[in-house]
């Protein structure tokens, strides 16, 4: 009885150990963790000039245009409380979206890219410069039918677009 009762209270302390191990090292909870560089250079970032590029002849027969999407984007993160604003300068961060596919005459499948790259002006500590520099990027690829593309391709657009919304917002209420 003795050797029954050591064994399970062994085994219970192995697990609890195991749990807090695991827990301390990879959090289960997506964004519970610490914050990488790239997420904690949105810390409080407020406005955003839009620079859309779409190379795609699937895009433009499914009517997805660089003004469209900057449309949208400039609605999602006005919603969000972003100001976007008109006119590039150095001063405004600048979020930029590359969309591309590629497709083969007779094939049913295609390839999508996404590139999301956020340029902020930085100062280079060992020269002082200031430059601007892309701080944050996300990108994205698949393959995907042809018959499925535009909605693919929307899909894609407002994961990333959330994505980067959540991350602001996680990296400006973040402790620092």
């Amino acid at each position: 009885m003795k050797n029954k009762v050591a064994s399970f209270s062994l085994l219970v302390a192995a697990a609890l150990v195991g749990t807090a191990v695991i827990a301390r090292s990879a959090p289960v909870v997506p964004g519970r963790g610490p914050l990488t560089d790239p997420v904690k250079s949105l810390r409080k970032l407020r406005s955003v000039y839009l620079k859309i590029h779409v190379a795609s002849p699937q895009a433009d027969r499914a009517g997805i245009t660089a003004e469209k999407i900057r449309a949208r984007w400039a609605q999602r993160l006005t919603a969000a409380r972003f100001d976007v604003v008109d006119e590039d300068s150095p001063q405004v961060a600048r979020l930029e979206l590359m969309v591309r596919s590629v497709a083969k005459r007779g094939q049913q499948g295609m390839a999508l890219m996404f590139l999301m790259r956020l340029h902020q002006r930085v100062t280079i500590d060992r020269t002082g410069q200031k430059l601007r520099v892309p701080t944050y990027t996300q990108d994205l690829g698949g393959l995907e039918d042809k018959k499925n593309f535009e909605h693919s391709v929307r899909r894609s657009l407002d994961g990333m677009l959330d994505r980067f919304i959540a991350e602001c917002a996680a990296a400006t209420t973040a402790k620092q």
